[in-house]
């Protein structure tokens, strides 16, 4: 097996069937970092549990900044998570304190982490293996 893009920097054996001669086409799979050319390292999980409407990618970690829906089953490349975004009104998430997890994207755009199948969060927020955001 070989070591590419971020994996490399990480030390993570790169699990694909192909080889990365350019650095640039690592896919990750679930819990796994992926890296693209230019872009950040990012790890692929799940959309899951949401509603009909599916799950709101949003252009910041707040509600009512709706950029479009994803459905469940949607995998989004996720590449580190801020503690201190909304909690979401919904009757299906409660918790004391309030859950303010949201994840950010490869794409610059937030997605709130209640229905994505990160790991557990620590006491601090955080999913293990995911960084904070810069500022978050």
């Amino acid at each position: 097996m070989s070591l590419c893009g971020c994996n490399a920097l990480l030390g993570i054996q790169d699990k694909s069937s192909h080889d990365c001669e350019d650095n640039s086409d690592c896919a990750g799979s679930e819990g796994e970092p992926a890296c693209g050319s230019g872009s950040p390292c990012a790890t692929e999980y799940e959309v899951k549990g949401t509603d009909s409407h599916g799950l709101a990618v949003q252009s910041q970690p707040h509600v009512d900044h709706v950029l479009r829906y994803v459905p469940d089953g949607t995998r989004l490349r996720v590449v580190c998570q801020t503690a201190h975004g909304d909690p979401v009104p919904d009757p299906g998430v409660t918790q004391d304190p309030p859950f303010t997890t949201w994840d950010q994207l490869d794409d610059g755009t937030w997605v709130y982490d209640w229905y994505m199948t990160t790991p557990p969060h620590d006491v601090n927020g955080y999913s293990p293996g995911i960084p904070p955001c810069t500022g978050g």
